[in-house]
């Protein structure tokens, strides 16, 4: 027989696996249902590229926002398998985006601009910022970021996509 001590322990242990149990499967039915939901109406504004790479800050929002519950290990590896999907596909769909965007003339330097910013300022900032949170409070806070981040991205492609949308309409009138 344990002590207090430990019997509290184990009682505290039970109900987290327990909470694991019912809030995992509803929060990640309530997301893809939410994907379901969104991804037909963003065809309204985005061409194909601009949608795949949409999805693809979805699935990296969500999956960093999970993390913040600390979800069992075997989760965490389902997850960045997900993750790994989506930005092999996210990367060359955005360097395609941002050739089909760019006027001939400049497609390769439109490309090189790219790369220098996904790449390198925003490893760059990314890290600073979550180096700071992390330091300041905890992990959960870094992956509340990482996440808004994903989100903020999503409104930027779809502010580009309307923008786009409304340049080929204009184009067409005049």
């Amino acid at each position: 027989m344990g002590t207090k001590g430990e019997d509290g322990m184990e009682a505290a242990l039970k109900r987290e696996a327990s909470v694991r149990k019912t809030v995992f499967p509803l929060f990640y039915f309530l997301i893809f249902f939410a994907f379901g939901a969104l991804f037909p109406l963003l065809s309204v504004y985005l061409q194909e590229e601009a949608r795949l790479l949409v999805l693809a800050a979805l699935v990296s929002a969500a999956r960093w926002w999970s993390y913040v519950a600390d979800p069992p290990l075997l989760f965490v590896y389902m997850t960045a398998i997900l993750q790994g999907c989506s930005v092999g596909l996210a990367i060359p769909t955005a360097l395609q985006y941002a050739r089909r965007l760019a006027p001939e003339r400049v497609q390769a330097t439109a490309v090189a601009l790219y790369s220098a910013a996904s790449s390198g300022l925003g490893a760059w900032f990314c890290t600073l910022v979550g180096g700071y949170l992390f330091e300041r409070w905890q992990i959960g806070a870094v992956y509340v970021f990482f996440g808004a981040c994903a989100i903020v991205g999503v409104f930027v492609l779809i502010w580009l996509g309307k923008l786009e949308k409304t340049t080929e309409s204009a184009g067409e009138k005049g």
